[in-house]
């Protein structure tokens, strides 16, 4: 089996659709009409598309070559595909002995697990639960220290600015749209499911908002995060400006969807991986390779890092940090101070805290242990 891309119509737009052919050169129906469904109203762009597609082409080539379908393939048939995956043991693929990267292996959960849910929705395969998990090959997993890790996911503005400016779309209002999805990773720190997440940018409180806002106001503003958890937000005052200029330029179509972010030729609101979507394709695009290893939650990361920096220069109570990113745990707070204090070079305080967090995670070691 291959794909090929084709231009189609859709809602009067044109755009890219995947569509799987068999050996013969025909179409094969199933998978391209359930991944036709499954990536309907996400806004991916066709790079994004190729991949996604490559990965349920693989699966079902699995499916053929060992004579299973896709209505009948069992809870261990799809853990077997997943591992042989990461293992590159699949009879298609280039076998060189080193496993698929946990990045690219998250993309392939979700892209097999997305499948099975169209399925499921279509009446495809029967509703049930199904796993999708792989086990990591003794030797590759790499232990890197929480402090190291969110420091080597910082973006510095530079390089942020470099991430925009590649930003594209069909029309002005994808372009703009996904400018803004960025920008709220970045500069509110928020996560890419916050973004569509219950009432979080509905327009009817967005249009509220506006009617007491005054030029140069900064908006505090009540999102829905994790595990249902709520907390309030700054909005600054030229993404404020933003929001509002891009709902005034795009008010029918905003309105007849009801959220800020949706899908531009049927006004659905988008999937909670759309800021995913966005960041990955953006990397793919920018001349900066250091994106290749970070994600849109790398934009919240950073967002905690220069709070945390603006506490430390200013002598404000870090607790400010966990107030806006939601944190339940001290201690994920206290990491951002300390990586604040490496870019601020304060070593010695950075140096502090950081043997005191390894003493509690010794500490609480041998407590589990006992």
């Amino acid at each position: 089996m291959s794909i090929e891309v084709l231009e189609v119509d859709s809602y009067g737009h044109p755009s890219e659709a995947i569509a799987f052919l068999n050996e013969y050169g025909n179409l094969s129906p199933l998978p391209s009409l359930l991944f036709a469904k499954m990536t309907e109203g996400q806004g991916l762009d066709l790079l994004t598309k190729k991949k996604y597609g490559q990965i349920v082409d693989s699966f079902f080539q699995t499916l053929h070559f060992y004579g299973t379908s896709f209505k009948n393939v069992s809870n261990q048939e799809i853990l077997g595909f997943i591992q042989g995956y990461y293992e590159k043991r699949l009879p298609f693929q280039r076998q060189d002995n080193k496993p698929i990267s946990p990045g690219q292996m998250r993309t392939v959960k979700y892209v097999i697990e997305s499948l099975f849910k169209t399925g499921e929705e279509y009446g495809f395969c029967e509703i049930r639960k199904r796993s999708f998990f792989y086990k990591e090959k003794p030797g590759t997993q790499i232990n890197i220290d929480e402090a190291k890790k969110i420091e080597s996911n910082y973006i510095c503005i530079d390089a942020f600015q470099e991430l925009l400016s590649v930003v594209d779309g069909k029309s002005d209002f994808v372009k703009e749209r996904d400018k803004l999805v960025l920008r709220l990773g970045y500069e509110v720190g928020l996560r890419s499911h916050e973004l569509v997440k219950s009432n979080n940018f509905s327009i009817a409180r967005l249009l509220n908002q506006r009617v007491s806002y005054k030029l140069g106001d900064v908006i505090e503003w009540y999102v829905v995060g994790k595990g249902g958890k709520g907390r309030f937000v700054l909005i600054q005052q030229n993404l404020a400006e933003l929001i509002f200029n891009f709902i005034d330029k795009h008010l029918e179509k905003l309105r007849a969807s009801g959220h800020l972010f949706c899908c531009d030729y049927n006004n659905k609101k988008l999937s909670n991986r759309h800021g995913n979507n966005v960041f990955r394709t953006c990397a793919n695009r920018a001349i900066n390779n250091e994106f290749d290893s970070l994600s849109f939650h790398s934009l919240r990361h950073t967002y905690a890092t220069n709070l945390a920096i603006w506490c430390d220069r200013n002598k404000v109570n870090p607790r400010l940090i966990s107030d806006r990113l939601g944190h339940s745990d001290a201690e994920t707070t206290a990491i951002y101070v300390e990586v604040a204090h490496v870019i601020n070079k304060n070593f010695a305080a950075s140096e502090e805290m950081r043997m005191v967090r390894l003493d509690k995670r010794k500490n609480k070691s041998r407590t589990n242990g006992k």
